[in-house]
């Protein structure tokens, strides 16, 4: 802007490069004279110092190689590797490198900097995917898992002060979890206050609260609800406690029991670490020889342990071996303790085990099942830090705590414990439910208001065609900077390539002159700097295994302009209206005649608005020799973010326009394409042919 203006002098260009510098450049030219002839000098010093085209690119490559590791799940983490990975890759692709082949090479290189459970979660996020995924599916996924934690909660950590016996205990507390009806730490949808009320007065409660008719959530409200689940009685987008029932009241109180069910939440997620220092004391556990026999008569005399905390009896599986029992195989292993001991409060006592601290291994758990029914009257009992004896029909059990004074008995334990939520049953459930395919499309209010803006503006020319205008988030003028300049420059960085690839350099001549040729684009008469135009950058793109185009010429519209944003940045992308590739392969399968079809040129079918076609402006010109001209895009344009969005909802508008009159062709139309790919067939000639009659 500044050096190509011409009613500027040098001296005054210079003035403007100063303000424009710091610290090491303008150390650069501090004994520089402000004068004419300096301009260039000072420009040609910077341009040596800073334009070293080897130097950026070996930086920007060593920065990607030199990425900072994520060690925690944290949307922060997350964006500051992603953010600088994407600024080299932006980088490098200013700098003219063939940054769109290498999507394999960066891809490995951020991957590699992901922790653990990232790791885990991008790996589920390919599933049975054979092939290697694009960076632009990698940036999704970090962008998707980025919004995922933005929405999470933070969670507080409260550290209590170490006791004498050194425990130490972390617990952390999810928060939201107040209710704004009783206010007890614990959610609405639990609330027996809540419960207790009519449904029309639950739904007055709610919009009191400002809460969510379908998730009772506070932070939205229904029409912007994330939640895929609905109501289980009618399927509509509240939440089944706000269900106009029409059952008994016992059917409303079981409905109730199952939403406390499946919607209760622990208010305190919990997982603690505990570790004190003890006096490691002896403790016997009630064991007892007993004589066992089986129906076949055959007889053992083992060693049994009397556990009141087991549910069931259990017998080891050596020992249901020597009886020759039917058995059910389960790993148990127990065994006693090696510590001999004297009591003189227990001497003459009839043992039920002689040995209570033996190593001998235990046979047999005698749960609380039995427990009762081998006590007998009797209890003998010494100080509080000695075993106590209960008489049994097997003789005197012993069990208690037994002390020692030796000091290398003090010991360290470490106990972990976690709380758990929901039984598996549920969280597998809750699994399944989240990898079904959602019923019904729910729109996010940008994406709502895209829909609208087609529908509002959307029309038809004299011949049929559609023309369409594009879906801008503020309405025009927009706050873009200029782009010629900017394009400029990167068409003469593509003709300095293209002059070493003739054959690319004629095919994109020839690609652009077809596109010309079509009414596709159109040259620029009026002059160049029209208010509110944006210049486009292109590139040529080779696909080898094209069987119709090889090359293609891909218009970026990410590309920055002098103000920082580009044209994608103002323009809202639409809901996803691609139909799943999966179900339109197992329809097509399901034909005995099967035909595949391609719309030709599918997004140039569609004209653009002539008032927003200033919005689509290239530069090109088929040789070095003649002058740069100035073109205008006439059609949808790829490489913008909304046209798959109108190219699929133009498909979509035809389909309700003209499908009472081709209703065969209306069906594939809606079901059986894929982007600008069309599988269709039948199970009979005559009707397939009909079919493809009617789409041509």
């Amino acid at each position: 802007m500044i050096i190509d203006h011409a009613e500027l002098s040098n001296v005054t260009r210079l003035q403007y490069l100063y303000s424009c510098l710091k610290d090491e450049a303008r150390d650069a030219l501090r004994n520089l004279p402000l004068t004419e002839a300096n301009f260039k000098i000072a420009w040609n010093v910077l341009l040596a110092r800073y334009d070293d085209k080897r130097r950026l690119v070996s930086e920007h490559i060593h920065t990607l190689h030199t990425l900072p590791a994520v060690n925690t799940d944290s949307a922060q983490d997350l964006m500051s590797l992603r953010d600088k990975a994407n600024m080299s890759i932006q980088a490098l692709k200013n700098l003219g490198r063939p940054v769109e082949w290498w999507d394999d090479l960066l891809v490995y290189l951020v991957v590699q900097k992901l922790n653990k459970a990232t790791r885990k979660a991008w790996e589920l996020h390919l599933g049975d995917k054979m092939e290697y995924p694009s960076y632009t599916d990698f940036h999704n996924f970090l962008a998707s898992r980025i919004r995922a934690f933005e929405n999470i909660p933070t969670t507080s950590t409260v550290k209590t002060k170490p006791s004498k016996s050194s425990v130490q205990s972390h617990t952390t507390t999810a928060t939201g979890a107040h209710c704004p009806l009783c206010k007890q730490d614990h959610l609405l949808s639990v609330c027996p206050d809540f419960k207790k009320k009519q449904v029309n007065e639950r739904r007055d409660l709610i919009v009191k609260f400002k809460r969510c008719l379908n998730c009772l959530s506070a932070r939205h409200f229904a029409n912007t609800c994330p939640s895929k689940h609905n109501c289980r009685q009618c399927q509509q987008r509240h939440h089944t406690m706000l269900h106009e029932a029409t059952t008994s009241s016992a059917t409303e109180n079981s409905l109730e029991s199952n939403e406390t069910n499946t919607s209760n939440e622990n208010n305190v997620v919990s997982h603690l670490i505990t570790k004190t220092t003890f006096d490691k004391s002896r403790v016997l556990l009630a064991t007892a020889r007993i004589q066992v026999c089986s129906s076949s008569g055959r007889t053992d005399v083992i060693r049994a342990l009397l556990d009141q905390g087991s549910v069931t009896s259990l017998i080891s599986e050596n020992l249901a071996q020597r009886l020759r029992l039917s058995r059910t195989r389960v790993a148990v292993s127990v065994t006693g303790i090696a510590y001999q001991i004297s009591l003189a409060h227990l001497s003459g006592l009839p043992w039920a085990d002689p040995q209570p601290s033996s190593a001998d291994p235990i046979e047999m758990i005698i749960g609380a099942d039995l427990y009762g029914a081998v006590l007998l009257p009797g209890l003998c009992s010494g100080s509080s830090n000695q075993p106590t004896a209960q008489n049994s029909i097997f003789g005197w059990i012993m069990s208690g705590p037994i002390s020692t004074s030796s000091s290398s008995n003090m010991s360290n334990v470490t106990v972990n414990h976690t709380t758990l939520h929901d039984n598996l049953d549920d969280e597998i459930r809750q699994f399944w439910e989240v990898e079904e395919l959602p019923q019904v499309s729910y729109l996010t209010p940008e994406e709502q208001r895209c829909e609208e803006h087609f529908r509002a503006t959307h029309s038809r020319d004299s011949n049929g065609r559609y023309v369409v205008r594009l879906p801008f988030k503020a309405n025009p003028p927009i706050a873009i900077g200029e782009s010629r300049h900017i394009a400029s420059s990167l068409l003469s960085r593509l003709e300095g390539r293209l002059q070493n690839t003739r054959d690319i350099a004629s095919e994109c001549r020839e690609f652009l002159l077809e596109y010309e040729n079509l009414g596709h684009m159109k040259k620029v008469d009026e002059p160049v700097f029209a208010s509110q135009s944006v210049y486009i950058p292109h590139h040529a793109v080779i696909r080898e295994h094209s069987s119709t185009t090889r090359l293609r010429v891909v218009f970026n519209a990410s590309q920055s302009t002098l103000n920082g944003s580009s044209l994608n940045d103002h323009l809202m992308i639409g809901p996803k209206l691609q139909t799943d590739l999966r179900s339109v392969i197992l329809r097509w399968r399901q034909h005995r005649y099967v035909f595949t079809a391609d719309i030709a040129k599918m997004y140039r079918q569609i004209q653009v608005d002539p008032r927003d076609q200033d919005y689509q402006r290239i530069l090109w010109r088929s040789s070095s020799s003649e002058a740069v001209q100035d073109y205008r895009l006439l059609t949808v344009t790829y490489g913008m973010a909304c046209a798959p969005y109108l190219a699929l909802r133009t498909i979509q508008q035809l389909t309700q326009d003209e499908g009472a009159q081709f209703p065969l062709a209306q069906s594939v139309l809606r079901n059986q394409i894929y982007v600008d790919d069309c599988i269709f067939g039948a199970d009979d000639k005559p009707l397939a042919r009909q079919i493809r009659n009617q789409l041509i």
